[in-house]
Protein backbone atom coordinates (compact mmCIF):
# COMPACT_ATOMS: atom_id res chain seq x y z
CA UNK A 1 0.00 0.00 0.00
CA UNK A 2 1.62 2.93 -0.84
CA UNK A 3 -1.45 5.64 0.10
CA UNK A 4 -4.05 4.82 2.87
CA UNK A 5 -7.19 5.39 0.48
CA UNK A 6 -5.99 2.33 -1.36
CA UNK A 7 -7.77 0.28 1.64
CA UNK A 8 -10.81 2.83 0.84
CA UNK A 9 -11.12 1.83 -2.75
CA UNK A 10 -10.50 -1.64 -2.10
CA UNK A 11 -13.48 -2.34 0.23
CA UNK A 12 -15.42 -0.13 -2.00
CA UNK A 13 -15.40 -2.56 -4.65
CA UNK A 14 -15.87 -5.31 -2.03
CA UNK A 15 -18.72 -3.74 -0.21
CA UNK A 16 -20.32 -0.61 -2.50
CA UNK A 17 -23.56 -1.23 -0.70
CA UNK A 18 -22.62 -1.24 2.89
CA UNK A 19 -22.39 2.46 4.62
CA UNK A 20 -19.14 3.44 4.98
CA UNK A 21 -19.54 7.03 7.55
CA UNK A 22 -22.62 8.24 9.25
CA UNK A 23 -23.48 11.45 11.58
CA UNK A 24 -27.01 13.17 12.52
CA UNK A 25 -27.78 14.60 9.16
CA UNK A 26 -25.96 12.09 6.68
CA UNK A 27 -25.29 8.56 5.75
CA UNK A 28 -23.10 7.92 2.72
CA UNK A 29 -22.53 3.78 1.52
CA UNK A 30 -18.92 3.06 0.38
CA UNK A 31 -20.54 3.60 -3.81
CA UNK A 32 -21.30 6.59 -2.54
CA UNK A 33 -18.48 7.74 -0.95
CA UNK A 34 -16.01 6.87 -3.80
CA UNK A 35 -18.30 8.96 -5.99
CA UNK A 36 -17.67 12.03 -3.73
CA UNK A 37 -13.80 11.51 -3.05
CA UNK A 38 -13.12 10.57 -6.81
CA UNK A 39 -14.65 13.87 -7.69
CA UNK A 40 -12.97 15.86 -5.34
CA UNK A 41 -9.28 14.08 -5.67
CA UNK A 42 -10.05 15.02 -9.57
CA UNK A 43 -10.47 19.15 -8.40
CA UNK A 44 -7.12 18.52 -7.22
CA UNK A 45 -5.12 17.66 -10.15
CA UNK A 46 -7.13 19.55 -12.32
CA UNK A 47 -5.81 22.62 -10.45
CA UNK A 48 -2.42 21.55 -10.14
CA UNK A 49 -2.67 21.29 -6.23
CA UNK A 50 0.02 18.86 -5.55
CA UNK A 51 1.87 18.11 -2.11
CA UNK A 52 0.29 21.12 -0.70
CA UNK A 53 -0.58 21.13 2.91
CA UNK A 54 -4.52 21.55 3.35
CA UNK A 55 -6.18 23.40 6.25
CA UNK A 56 -9.54 22.94 7.60
CA UNK A 57 -11.77 23.81 10.59
CA UNK A 58 -12.27 19.61 11.44
CA UNK A 59 -15.81 19.54 12.74
CA UNK A 60 -17.15 15.17 13.83
CA UNK A 61 -19.01 14.76 10.72
CA UNK A 62 -18.90 12.89 6.90
CA UNK A 63 -18.02 15.66 5.19
CA UNK A 64 -14.62 16.27 7.12
CA UNK A 65 -13.94 12.63 6.83
CA UNK A 66 -14.89 13.15 3.14
CA UNK A 67 -12.52 16.17 3.07
CA UNK A 68 -9.65 14.09 4.41
CA UNK A 69 -9.35 11.46 2.24
CA UNK A 70 -9.59 13.81 -0.90
CA UNK A 71 -6.62 15.77 0.63
CA UNK A 72 -4.98 12.57 0.85
CA UNK A 73 -5.91 10.97 -2.15
CA UNK A 74 -4.70 13.80 -4.32
CA UNK A 75 -1.28 13.32 -3.04
CA UNK A 76 -1.58 16.20 -0.02
CA UNK A 77 -1.47 16.47 3.47
CA UNK A 78 -4.27 17.52 5.95
CA UNK A 79 -4.30 20.29 8.34
CA UNK A 80 -7.52 19.62 11.22
CA UNK A 81 -8.03 22.33 12.84
CA UNK A 82 -10.11 22.95 16.22
CA UNK A 83 -12.71 25.67 15.43
CA UNK A 84 -12.76 27.43 18.58
CA UNK A 85 -8.64 28.35 18.80
CA UNK A 86 -8.80 32.08 19.00
CA UNK A 87 -7.21 33.78 15.93
CA UNK A 88 -3.44 34.34 17.16
CA UNK A 89 -3.17 30.15 17.25
CA UNK A 90 -5.35 30.00 14.09
CA UNK A 91 -2.51 32.27 12.34
CA UNK A 92 0.35 30.86 14.75
CA UNK A 93 -0.64 27.25 12.48
CA UNK A 94 -0.89 28.55 9.17
CA UNK A 95 2.79 30.29 10.00
CA UNK A 96 4.70 27.24 10.81
CA UNK A 97 3.08 24.54 8.86
CA UNK A 98 2.95 27.05 5.31
CA UNK A 99 -0.42 26.48 4.40
CA UNK A 100 -1.61 27.67 1.16
CA UNK A 101 -4.92 26.15 0.96
CA UNK A 102 -8.35 25.95 3.07
CA UNK A 103 -11.27 23.40 2.77
CA UNK A 104 -14.40 25.62 4.07
CA UNK A 105 -17.91 23.96 4.93
CA UNK A 106 -19.20 27.32 5.82
CA UNK A 107 -18.48 30.35 4.27
CA UNK A 108 -17.79 32.65 7.65
CA UNK A 109 -14.99 29.80 8.14
CA UNK A 110 -13.01 31.43 5.41
CA UNK A 111 -9.73 32.82 6.93
CA UNK A 112 -7.99 35.66 5.53
CA UNK A 113 -4.53 34.73 3.34
CA UNK A 114 -5.27 31.38 2.50
CA UNK A 115 -6.56 30.22 -0.97
CA UNK A 116 -10.26 29.29 -0.19
CA UNK A 117 -11.91 25.83 -1.46
CA UNK A 118 -15.24 25.13 -0.77
CA UNK A 119 -16.41 21.64 -0.46
CA UNK A 120 -19.07 21.90 -2.38
CA UNK A 121 -16.98 22.48 -4.97
CA UNK A 122 -15.08 19.58 -4.00
CA UNK A 123 -17.97 16.81 -4.51
CA UNK A 124 -19.34 18.93 -7.31
CA UNK A 125 -16.30 18.38 -9.35
CA UNK A 126 -16.48 16.83 -13.02
CA UNK A 127 -14.98 13.10 -12.76
CA UNK A 128 -12.11 12.61 -14.99
CA UNK A 129 -10.10 8.93 -15.22
CA UNK A 130 -7.38 9.95 -16.39
CA UNK A 131 -6.90 12.78 -14.16
CA UNK A 132 -7.87 10.18 -11.11
CA UNK A 133 -4.98 7.45 -12.43
CA UNK A 134 -2.60 10.26 -13.00
CA UNK A 135 -3.31 10.58 -8.88
CA UNK A 136 -3.03 7.02 -8.64
CA UNK A 137 0.24 6.86 -10.26
CA UNK A 138 1.80 9.25 -7.95
CA UNK A 139 1.03 7.77 -4.70
CA UNK A 140 4.09 7.71 -2.66
CA UNK A 141 3.97 6.04 0.88
CA UNK A 142 6.97 8.71 1.95
CA UNK A 143 4.47 11.43 1.32
CA UNK A 144 3.24 13.64 4.26
CA UNK A 145 -0.11 12.69 5.14
CA UNK A 146 -1.14 15.03 8.19
CA UNK A 147 0.16 17.83 10.53
CA UNK A 148 -1.53 17.18 13.98
CA UNK A 149 -1.41 20.20 16.26
CA UNK A 150 -1.19 19.66 19.93
CA UNK A 151 -0.97 22.28 22.90
CA UNK A 152 1.32 20.39 24.82
CA UNK A 153 2.27 21.38 28.35
CA UNK A 154 2.78 25.22 27.04
CA UNK A 155 -0.25 25.97 25.45
CA UNK A 156 1.15 26.59 22.18
CA UNK A 157 0.63 24.81 19.17
CA UNK A 158 2.89 22.20 18.01
CA UNK A 159 2.55 20.58 14.82
CA UNK A 160 3.41 16.81 14.27
CA UNK A 161 4.18 15.52 10.53
CA UNK A 162 3.73 12.11 9.94
CA UNK A 163 3.62 10.59 6.70
CA UNK A 164 1.71 7.60 5.05
CA UNK A 165 4.11 5.31 5.71
CA UNK A 166 3.68 5.62 9.19
CA UNK A 167 0.40 5.19 9.21
CA UNK A 168 0.11 2.58 7.06
CA UNK A 169 2.50 0.58 9.21
CA UNK A 170 0.12 1.46 12.32
CA UNK A 171 -3.24 -0.05 10.84
CA UNK A 172 -1.16 -3.19 9.67
CA UNK A 173 0.38 -3.85 12.85
CA UNK A 174 -2.66 -2.99 14.27
CA UNK A 175 -4.07 -6.01 12.40
CA UNK A 176 -1.39 -8.28 13.74
CA UNK A 177 -2.09 -7.46 17.51
CA UNK A 178 -5.02 -8.25 17.61
CA UNK A 179 -8.15 -10.93 16.21
CA UNK A 180 -10.85 -8.19 15.25
CA UNK A 181 -14.12 -10.04 14.29
CA UNK A 182 -15.43 -7.34 11.49
CA UNK A 183 -17.36 -5.74 9.94
CA UNK A 184 -16.94 -3.16 12.77
CA UNK A 185 -19.44 -0.36 13.35
CA UNK A 186 -17.19 2.17 15.21
CA UNK A 187 -18.58 5.21 17.30
CA UNK A 188 -15.98 8.59 16.97
CA UNK A 189 -15.74 10.19 20.21
CA UNK A 190 -12.32 11.77 20.09
CA UNK A 191 -12.54 15.25 17.78
CA UNK A 192 -11.14 15.10 14.25
CA UNK A 193 -8.38 17.60 15.36
CA UNK A 194 -7.00 15.11 18.01
CA UNK A 195 -4.40 12.80 17.15
CA UNK A 196 -6.68 10.07 18.79
CA UNK A 197 -9.24 10.01 16.27
CA UNK A 198 -6.85 8.45 13.83
CA UNK A 199 -7.22 5.01 15.16
CA UNK A 200 -11.41 5.45 14.44
CA UNK A 201 -10.73 6.75 10.65
CA UNK A 202 -8.08 4.92 9.31
CA UNK A 203 -8.82 1.87 11.11
CA UNK A 204 -12.16 1.97 9.61
CA UNK A 205 -10.36 2.27 6.24
CA UNK A 206 -8.34 -0.64 6.89
CA UNK A 207 -11.24 -2.69 7.88
CA UNK A 208 -13.98 -2.10 5.77
CA UNK A 209 -16.10 -0.83 8.56
CA UNK A 210 -18.90 1.75 9.25
CA UNK A 211 -17.72 4.99 11.19
CA UNK A 212 -20.66 7.24 13.08
CA UNK A 213 -20.43 10.36 14.58
CA UNK A 214 -22.73 11.19 17.44
CA UNK A 215 -23.51 14.66 17.96
CA UNK A 216 -21.03 16.01 20.94
CA UNK A 217 -23.81 16.83 23.22
CA UNK A 218 -24.59 13.21 23.51
CA UNK A 219 -21.64 12.42 25.82
CA UNK A 220 -22.95 15.26 28.27
CA UNK A 221 -25.99 12.23 28.82
CA UNK A 222 -24.63 9.36 28.78
CA UNK A 223 -27.95 7.38 28.49
CA UNK A 224 -27.78 8.85 25.28
CA UNK A 225 -24.81 7.31 23.96
CA UNK A 226 -25.67 3.89 25.20
CA UNK A 227 -28.93 4.15 23.47
CA UNK A 228 -26.40 5.50 19.91
CA UNK A 229 -24.67 2.94 20.65
CA UNK A 230 -27.38 0.34 20.40
CA UNK A 231 -29.38 1.75 17.79
CA UNK A 232 -26.43 1.56 15.18
CA UNK A 233 -25.44 -1.90 16.77
CA UNK A 234 -21.97 -0.36 17.55
CA UNK A 235 -19.22 -2.75 18.20
CA UNK A 236 -16.20 -1.27 18.74
CA UNK A 237 -14.99 1.88 20.69
CA UNK A 238 -11.73 3.69 21.41
CA UNK A 239 -12.40 6.70 23.79
CA UNK A 240 -10.53 8.92 26.04
CA UNK A 241 -10.59 7.81 29.56
CA UNK A 242 -13.24 10.68 30.77
CA UNK A 243 -15.87 9.11 28.27
CA UNK A 244 -16.34 5.59 30.52
CA UNK A 245 -15.36 7.64 33.02
CA UNK A 246 -18.69 9.75 33.17
CA UNK A 247 -20.61 6.23 32.13
CA UNK A 248 -19.62 4.91 35.47
CA UNK A 249 -19.64 7.87 38.10
CA UNK A 250 -23.52 8.48 36.99
CA UNK A 251 -24.08 4.18 37.03
CA UNK A 252 -25.55 4.47 33.36
CA UNK A 253 -24.60 0.84 32.61
CA UNK A 254 -27.18 0.37 35.86
CA UNK A 255 -30.03 1.62 33.73
CA UNK A 256 -28.96 0.49 30.40
CA UNK A 257 -26.37 -1.66 28.56
CA UNK A 258 -24.39 -1.22 25.05
CA UNK A 259 -26.31 -4.29 23.35
CA UNK A 260 -23.94 -5.10 20.65
CA UNK A 261 -20.43 -3.83 21.85
CA UNK A 262 -17.56 -6.03 21.45
CA UNK A 263 -14.00 -3.95 21.62
CA UNK A 264 -13.61 -1.26 23.94
CA UNK A 265 -10.40 0.21 23.83
CA UNK A 266 -9.11 3.49 25.82
CA UNK A 267 -6.32 5.83 24.91
CA UNK A 268 -4.89 9.64 26.61
CA UNK A 269 -4.75 9.47 29.98
CA UNK A 270 -4.72 6.79 33.02
CA UNK A 271 -8.37 4.91 33.60
CA UNK A 272 -8.94 4.45 37.49
CA UNK A 273 -9.30 0.85 38.20
CA UNK A 274 -12.21 1.61 39.52
CA UNK A 275 -14.41 2.79 36.99
CA UNK A 276 -12.83 0.08 34.53
CA UNK A 277 -13.98 -2.61 37.00
CA UNK A 278 -17.37 -1.43 37.31
CA UNK A 279 -17.71 -1.57 33.11
CA UNK A 280 -16.25 -5.11 33.21
CA UNK A 281 -18.68 -5.97 36.26
CA UNK A 282 -21.72 -4.92 33.80
CA UNK A 283 -20.18 -6.28 30.64
CA UNK A 284 -17.93 -8.89 31.08
CA UNK A 285 -17.95 -10.35 27.72
CA UNK A 286 -16.03 -7.11 26.16
CA UNK A 287 -12.61 -7.11 24.92
CA UNK A 288 -10.92 -4.19 27.05
CA UNK A 289 -7.66 -2.64 26.40
CA UNK A 290 -5.88 0.08 27.28
CA UNK A 291 -3.68 1.84 24.19
CA UNK A 292 -0.54 3.94 24.86
CA UNK A 293 1.13 6.25 22.18
CA UNK A 294 1.88 9.91 21.59
CA UNK A 295 1.36 12.46 19.14
CA UNK A 296 4.68 11.21 17.52
CA UNK A 297 3.69 8.24 16.63
CA UNK A 298 1.24 6.97 14.35
CA UNK A 299 -1.75 5.33 16.32
CA UNK A 300 -0.06 3.28 19.57
CA UNK A 301 2.91 1.30 20.10
CA UNK A 302 1.47 -0.23 23.68
CA UNK A 303 -1.53 -2.45 24.48
CA UNK A 304 -3.10 -4.41 27.78
CA UNK A 305 -5.29 -6.39 27.47
CA UNK A 306 -7.66 -6.31 30.43
CA UNK A 307 -9.20 -9.32 31.60
CA UNK A 308 -9.67 -9.48 35.12
CA UNK A 309 -11.06 -7.36 37.96
CA UNK A 310 -8.08 -6.26 40.26
CA UNK A 311 -7.42 -4.06 43.06
CA UNK A 312 -9.13 -0.60 43.11
CA UNK A 313 -5.61 1.42 44.03
CA UNK A 314 -3.47 -0.31 41.55
CA UNK A 315 -2.70 1.46 38.36
CA UNK A 316 -3.54 0.09 34.79
CA UNK A 317 -0.02 -1.38 33.26
CA UNK A 318 0.41 0.00 30.04
CA UNK A 319 1.45 -3.13 28.54
CA UNK A 320 3.33 -4.49 26.02
CA UNK A 321 4.87 -3.50 22.33
CA UNK A 322 2.03 -4.15 19.40
CA UNK A 323 3.59 -5.97 16.32
CA UNK A 324 6.63 -4.61 14.86
CA UNK A 325 7.16 -2.10 17.83
CA UNK A 326 10.28 -2.39 20.10
CA UNK A 327 10.14 -0.32 23.58
CA UNK A 328 12.68 0.04 26.50
CA UNK A 329 13.41 2.04 29.22
CA UNK A 330 16.67 4.51 29.20
CA UNK A 331 17.25 6.00 32.89
CA UNK A 332 13.34 5.18 33.10
CA UNK A 333 12.19 6.85 30.15
CA UNK A 334 10.27 5.18 27.98
CA UNK A 335 11.99 4.86 24.41
CA UNK A 336 9.96 3.38 21.29
CA UNK A 337 11.66 2.15 18.40
CA UNK A 338 9.03 2.20 15.52
CA UNK A 339 8.23 2.65 12.16
CA UNK A 340 5.15 4.38 13.42
CA UNK A 341 7.11 7.34 14.47
CA UNK A 342 6.34 10.53 12.96
CA UNK A 343 8.62 13.03 10.69
CA UNK A 344 8.74 15.53 13.25
CA UNK A 345 7.64 18.47 14.33
CA UNK A 346 6.95 21.23 12.07
CA UNK A 347 7.72 24.56 14.11
CA UNK A 348 10.79 25.97 13.81
CA UNK A 349 11.57 25.95 17.53
CA UNK A 350 10.45 22.75 18.28
CA UNK A 351 13.00 20.66 20.53
CA UNK A 352 13.23 17.46 17.51
CA UNK A 353 16.19 15.71 19.14
CA UNK A 354 13.24 13.32 20.54
CA UNK A 355 13.43 12.00 17.04
CA UNK A 356 16.75 9.81 16.72
CA UNK A 357 18.30 6.97 14.81
CA UNK A 358 19.90 3.91 16.93
CA UNK A 359 22.74 2.74 15.53
CA UNK A 360 21.08 0.53 12.91
CA UNK A 361 19.46 2.97 11.60
CA UNK A 362 15.93 1.94 13.30
CA UNK A 363 13.58 5.33 13.97
CA UNK A 364 13.27 6.21 17.16
CA UNK A 365 11.58 8.68 19.84
CA UNK A 366 12.28 9.93 23.52
CA UNK A 367 8.01 9.91 24.88
CA UNK A 368 9.23 11.68 27.84
CA UNK A 369 7.60 9.61 29.85
CA UNK A 370 8.42 7.49 32.81
CA UNK A 371 7.95 4.22 33.38
CA UNK A 372 9.39 0.47 34.52
CA UNK A 373 8.94 -3.11 33.48
CA UNK A 374 7.13 -5.30 36.26
CA UNK A 375 7.74 -9.14 37.27
CA UNK A 376 5.39 -9.67 34.43
CA UNK A 377 7.05 -8.40 31.49
CA UNK A 378 4.45 -4.92 31.32
CA UNK A 379 5.35 -1.42 31.16
CA UNK A 380 4.45 0.64 33.92
CA UNK A 381 3.64 4.52 33.74
CA UNK A 382 4.54 6.33 36.33
CA UNK A 383 4.54 9.92 35.07
CA UNK A 384 5.94 12.47 32.23
CA UNK A 385 8.95 14.05 32.91
CA UNK A 386 7.66 17.39 33.65
CA UNK A 387 5.60 15.99 36.37
CA UNK A 388 8.56 14.20 38.33
CA UNK A 389 9.48 16.64 41.33
CA UNK A 390 11.90 17.19 44.06
CA UNK A 391 10.14 17.71 47.36
CA UNK A 392 11.00 17.67 50.94
CA UNK A 393 14.33 15.75 49.47
CA UNK A 394 12.19 12.93 48.04
CA UNK A 395 12.23 12.77 43.83
CA UNK A 396 8.49 12.40 43.55
CA UNK A 397 6.02 11.01 41.00
CA UNK A 398 2.82 13.11 41.24
CA UNK A 399 1.01 10.06 39.23
CA UNK A 400 1.38 8.21 42.20
CA UNK A 401 -0.72 10.73 44.16
CA UNK A 402 -3.20 10.73 41.86
CA UNK A 403 -3.64 7.18 41.81
CA UNK A 404 -3.82 6.82 45.21
CA UNK A 405 -6.47 9.76 45.56
CA UNK A 406 -8.74 8.10 42.43
CA UNK A 407 -8.79 5.15 44.32
CA UNK A 408 -11.05 6.58 47.03
CA UNK A 409 -14.92 5.62 46.56
CA UNK A 410 -15.98 9.59 47.60
CA UNK A 411 -13.32 10.88 44.47
CA UNK A 412 -14.71 11.30 40.74
CA UNK A 413 -11.48 13.19 39.40
CA UNK A 414 -8.16 14.65 40.83
CA UNK A 415 -5.05 16.06 39.42
CA UNK A 416 -1.81 16.87 41.22
CA UNK A 417 0.46 20.24 40.59
CA UNK A 418 3.49 21.36 41.87
CA UNK A 419 4.43 24.76 43.31
CA UNK A 420 8.08 25.06 43.17
CA UNK A 421 7.68 28.65 44.43
CA UNK A 422 6.40 27.71 47.63
CA UNK A 423 7.47 23.93 47.45
CA UNK A 424 3.86 22.61 47.51
CA UNK A 425 1.94 20.07 46.26
CA UNK A 426 -1.87 21.04 45.23
CA UNK A 427 -4.25 18.28 44.57
CA UNK A 428 -7.05 19.39 42.99
CA UNK A 429 -10.06 17.22 43.31
CA UNK A 430 -13.82 16.55 42.51
CA UNK A 431 -16.23 14.83 45.21
CA UNK A 432 -18.98 12.18 43.94
CA UNK A 433 -21.05 13.06 47.33
CA UNK A 434 -21.52 16.14 49.33
CA UNK A 435 -19.76 16.05 53.14
CA UNK A 436 -18.56 17.98 55.81
CA UNK A 437 -14.68 19.03 55.63
CA UNK A 438 -14.10 17.35 52.20
CA UNK A 439 -10.64 18.57 52.57
CA UNK A 440 -10.20 17.22 56.05
CA UNK A 441 -11.70 13.81 54.97
CA UNK A 442 -9.09 13.64 51.72
CA UNK A 443 -6.03 14.31 53.94
CA UNK A 444 -7.22 11.37 56.75
CA UNK A 445 -7.72 9.03 54.12
CA UNK A 446 -4.23 9.49 52.25
CA UNK A 447 -2.70 9.35 55.58
CA UNK A 448 -3.39 5.78 55.89
CA UNK A 449 -2.13 4.87 52.25
CA UNK A 450 0.52 7.30 51.34
CA UNK A 451 4.25 8.39 52.77
CA UNK A 452 3.92 11.75 54.56
CA UNK A 453 6.22 13.67 52.10
CA UNK A 454 3.25 12.47 49.22
CA UNK A 455 0.83 13.78 51.33
CA UNK A 456 -0.87 17.22 49.31
CA UNK A 457 0.16 20.18 51.39
CA UNK A 458 -2.85 22.00 49.60
CA UNK A 459 -6.72 20.72 48.33
CA UNK A 460 -8.97 22.33 45.95
CA UNK A 461 -12.15 20.90 45.66
CA UNK A 462 -13.71 21.87 42.75
CA UNK A 463 -17.43 20.50 41.09
CA UNK A 464 -16.28 19.07 38.33
CA UNK A 465 -12.28 19.17 36.88
CA UNK A 466 -11.77 21.25 33.31
CA UNK A 467 -11.16 19.21 30.52
CA UNK A 468 -9.66 20.43 27.59
CA UNK A 469 -11.07 19.84 23.66
CA UNK A 470 -9.01 16.56 23.71
CA UNK A 471 -11.14 15.20 27.25
CA UNK A 472 -8.29 15.08 28.80
CA UNK A 473 -7.70 17.35 32.21
CA UNK A 474 -6.87 20.84 31.74
CA UNK A 475 -3.59 20.88 33.70
CA UNK A 476 -2.41 24.14 31.92
CA UNK A 477 -5.77 26.13 32.96
CA UNK A 478 -5.93 24.77 36.29
CA UNK A 479 -2.11 25.40 37.00
CA UNK A 480 -2.69 29.11 35.93
CA UNK A 481 -5.70 29.53 37.97
CA UNK A 482 -4.91 27.75 41.47
CA UNK A 483 -0.67 27.58 40.84
CA UNK A 484 0.69 31.83 42.32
Amino acid sequence: MRNLINYFFQNAKNNPSFVFSQDNEKSYTYSQSESLIKKGICFFINKGIHKERILFFANRNVDTYLAILMAIGSNNSYIPVNSELNNEKVSSIIKTSNAKYQIYFKEEEKIDGLIHISFDELINHSYNEELFNKSIEQYDENNELSIIYTSGSTGEPKGVSKSQSSMIHFVNNFSMTFDIECPLRIANQAPLFFDASNKDLFLNLFYGGSLYFPDKTDFAMPNRVIEYLNKYEINFICWVPSAYTIIARLKTLNFILPEHLKYAFFVGEVLPRKYLNYWMEKLPGVYYCNLFGSSEIAGICLYNHIQNIENEEKPIPLGKPIFDNEVYLDDGEIIVKSKQIANGYVNPDADNSIFFLDNEGNRCLRTGDLGFIDDNGDLNFTSRKDFQIKHMGYRIELQEIETAINALSFINQSCCLFDNVKDKIVAVVSFNEKMEEPEKVLLKELKNKLPGYLIPNKVIVLDSLPLNDNGKINRTYLRKEYIQ
